[in-house]
């Protein structure tokens, strides 16, 4: 697979081999790593400051781990999370089931995303029809359960085996939380800056617009 960057160290993650930073967002790093048997997962690393100044990051991330780690086995349409722990820089991470692979090159890794898909023009009607009820089902998981994900568009639902799933858990929230009216992207947040399950939908309806549009 793609070697990292040589300026980008990778962190010490028990039982896994780092082979390349294929992800980086506000509060974190996604790697393509191996497990002992050569297993392929994306492990996402949530980084300390060192300071504390982030501590609070961390735990509301990790508290939105936790609670999706009990959901996704029970929903096909939401990323399982396999494991959660700490490197030993004492930053945490989480380990995914990792997106299919679009690159033609098996030493090259390319997410399959539905933004990549949505890129390509591959996506027939009947297909965002399709998307859309299985990623609608996946929301009412979540929200029958109280939490919601704050940050649905195309480049955060990847597909597994084919299947599109609900990915990146890193603005997850219980629904009870006094969260932030300006989490989330921009482009697919409701006018009124609702930060409740209708947000999360409202979002969803902006990526079929996009699917069907391109």
């Amino acid at each position: 697979m793609t070697a990292p960057d040589l300026k980008t160290v990778a962190p010490s993650v028990r039982d896994y081999t780092l082979r390349a930073k294929i992800g980086e967002g506000a509060t974190g790093e996604v790697w393509l790593a191996a497990d002992l048997t050569e297993v392929l997962r994306a492990v996402k690393v949530i980084k300390s400051s060192g300071d504390g100044k982030n501590s609070a990051i961390l735990e509301k991330e990790l508290n939105g781990v936790r609670q999706l780690q009990s959901l996704g086995a029970t929903h096909p349409n939401i990323c399982l999370i396999h494991h959660i722990g700490t490197t030993d820089e004492k930053s945490i991470y989480y380990v995914m089931e990792l997106a299919d692979n679009t690159s033609p090159d098996p030493n090259e890794y390319v997410a399959d995303t539905l933004l990549h898909r949505i890129q390509q023009k591959t996506i027939t009607h009947q297909q965002a029809l399709d998307y859309t009820i299985q990623l609608a089902r996946a929301l009412d998981h979540l929200h029958r359960n109280k939490l919601i994900h704050r940050d649905i568009k195309p480049a955060n639902i990847v597909f597994v085996k084919g299947v599109p799933k609900i990915a990146d858990i890193g603005l997850l929230r219980e629904w009870t939380d006094n969260v932030s009216t300006i989490a989330g992207t921009p482009a697919y947040m409701p006018p009124e800056f609702i930060v409740d399950g209708s947000g999360d939908v409202y979002a969803l309806g902006k990526v079929l617009y996009e699917m069907v549009t391109g």
